[in-house]
């Protein structure tokens, strides 16, 4: 049974304002600009909207995270730097739930410590307090630290910092009784809005299609088209193998490595669309995606491969050397005499010309099959497993 204290305590929180701090400018507002949204949970973490961002920032612009857990997260996080009427305030609003009958008590405290003019005695009894109050504030900071770090928080900062990443904070107007209604409300606007393409987790698409079947969500037709095509593109790289555990420092080193080939990618999606007999809100629309990636995917992953896998060296080796016919410095070296010097610094420049011929084949030929390679609108798959590896 739910402890009643932690609902309370949740409320508290609820009612920090969250710190809204202004994201770093990019150029990659007319881009491609992913919302992932996550059902709200009773688990205080970020697993969903952790896996949902840095599959999506692989392909995408930018990425807007919304969930009732990152807006909970950031009024935690809020707590840890409160100034000390905010202080007093979150400690009064606990009050009935760990002081039950001594509100007044803390009333009559709390109107002492926020006068200015204090002496004597009165000024003794608020200075102890001030500094019960920081030591209170430090184990607070250090739980806060502890749990944000539990929740996954940290792991969003490098993507944060460099403008990749946003959090987009809900309006629980002090109750957590609305994260819901919020939500839906913030869903509404992705929905309608022209230019994002929203990315749900399995809850939030559950939600969307009860909505749209009742009437309360109007989901118009581009609005669905983009929303499955960022579930596509999302959905086949949580396929690849290297994806899983991956962190997301690795994800933004391959996000750089893959960038020349992400127009070729959304380009692949788009076409592999019409595949697609679900949209991103339908019932097994993830199963379907992953059976796509199976049969579409995987084969011309194989293909790149295949076009991509070096030619024994040998044969490029025997190819040089009937072109640049090293046999007689090469014998040369095997039967050489100390006292002839000519013969031998003859057989090692026959000799490197050789080699450097062979390494110039193998450069030029490698050259050639990674362009084919590179044709293949998937090759950014390819590539990305590769970088995740």
């Amino acid at each position: 049974m739910e402890d009643p204290r932690a609902q309370n305590v949740g409320e508290a929180i609820a009612r920090v304002p969250p710190g809204r701090k202004r994201p770093k400018t990019t150029s990659a507002r007319t881009g491609i600009r992913v919302a992932v949204a996550a059902f709200p949970r009773a688990a205080a973490d970020l697993r969903r909207e952790l896996e949902l961002a840095k599959s999506a920032l692989l392909y995408a612009d930018h990425v807007t995270i919304c969930s009732g857990n990152s807006t909970l997260l950031a009024s935690l996080a809020a707590l840890a730097t409160l100034n000390e009427q905010q202080k007093l305030g979150f400690i009064r609003d606990l009050a009935p739930t760990f002081m039950p009958g001594r509100e007044p008590e803390l009333d009559l405290l709390i109107r002492h410590v926020s006068r200015r003019h204090q002496g004597g005695r009165g000024f003794l009894l608020a200075l102890q307090f001030r500094q019960q109050l920081e030591s209170a504030w430090k184990d607070i900071r250090l739980r806060v630290s502890q749990m944000l770090d539990e929740a996954g928080a940290a792991e969003l900062e490098p993507a944060i910092k460099r403008g990749l990443v946003t959090i987009d904070l809900l309006d629980f107007q002090g109750s957590t009784g609305s994260i819901v209604t919020a939500y839906q409300t913030q869903l509404t606007r992705y929905l309608a809005d022209p230019t994002t393409y929203p990315l749900f987790d399995d809850e939030t698409g559950r939600l969307v299609r009860a909505g749209r079947d009742q009437g309360i969500f109007v989901v118009p037709p581009e609005s669905e088209r983009r929303a499955t095509e960022a579930g596509l593109a999302s959905g086949l790289i949580a396929e690849l193998p290297a994806y899983p555990g991956s962190d997301m420092d690795r994800i933004l080193e391959a996000r750089v490595g893959i960038e020349s080939h992400v127009s070729h990618f959304r380009r692949a999606v788009n076409q592999l669309r019409q595949y697609l007999q679900t949209n991103a809100v339908d019932e097994g629309f993830r199963d379907e995606v992953a059976t796509l990636y199976t049969i579409e995917v995987q084969a011309a992953m194989d293909e790149i491969h295949a076009a991509l896998k070096s030619p024994h060296f040998t044969r490029i080796m025997l190819r040089a050397g009937l072109e640049s016919t090293p046999a007689a410095g090469l014998l040369g070296l095997v039967a050489f005499e100390v006292a002839h010097l000519e013969p031998i610094v003859s057989g090692l420049l026959t000799g490197a010309g050789f080699l450097l011929s062979a390494t110039h084949k193998l450069n030029e030929d490698r050259h050639n099959r990674e362009a084919l390679g590179q044709q293949n609108d998937l090759f950014f798959l390819y590539r990305a497993n590769q970088l995740l590896s």
